[in-house]
């Protein structure tokens, strides 16, 4: 039987990791893993929280990677409705700047967090 699971020291890797079916854990190339923290989806490159204006917008400066990295954002939430809108999108102004905007139908404590991750969009 084969070690899939390992959580901890693989190598000279820290993390979780998963193989495939059949393939020892501790000695399978990348290409044999289902799952690894150190793949880059779960790599950040930058988190934070940020107040948002009344202009929904705000910019932030960010690592240049060379390349438009995937942002993950979302709102804190204090109020109920049973319908709730949002409206939220990144635009990319340079390898180095992004505007984040994000609007709520309901009531929410103005401020965003946020993580930009090594995964390249698009």
């Amino acid at each position: 039987m084969t070690t899939r699971l390992c959580l901890g020291n693989r190598g000279s890797e820290i993390g979780l990791f998963i193989s495939k079916p059949g393939i020892d854990v501790m000695t399978a190339p990348n290409s044999g893993l289902l799952f690894s923290t150190n793949m880059p989806a779960f790599q950040f490159i930058q988190t934070g929280r940020l107040a948002i204006p009344g202009s929904f917008e705000v910019t932030i400066t960010i690592p240049n990677v060379g390349y438009q990295p995937m942002v993950m954002f979302f709102t804190k939430v204090t109020g109920f409705a049973a319908t709730f809108a949002a409206t939220m999108w990144v635009q990319y102004l340079s390898l180095t700047s992004i505007k984040i905007h994000c609007e709520t139908s309901i009531a929410n404590d103005g401020t965003v967090t946020y993580a930009v991750l090594r995964t390249r969009v698009g």
